[in-house]
């Protein structure tokens, strides 16, 4: 019965260390996404600024364009 009772400890101890194990490995993947998050955003910002200057110069040249074909002489 002893052995029962010690086996059952050792398998909780076991347990409780491979949940802590695992908790320790989802903080450090937290910790990382955490660390990534800003540098992502950073990125995003950039993408999307760019993004919406090449349609402003799009859309100028399309307009440069009609106007080109809307002077005399052309």
């Amino acid at each position: 019965m002893d052995k029962i009772i010690a086996l059952q400890k050792v398998k909780s101890s076991l347990e409780a260390a491979a949940r802590g194990r695992k908790l320790l490995k989802t903080s450090i993947v937290v910790n990382n996404a955490k660390e990534h998050v800003p540098k992502a955003n950073h990125v995003a910002r950039e993408t999307a600024a760019a993004t919406q200057a090449a349609r402003e110069r799009k859309v100028d040249d399309q307009l440069n364009q009609i106007l080109d074909n809307r002077r005399p002489g052309n």
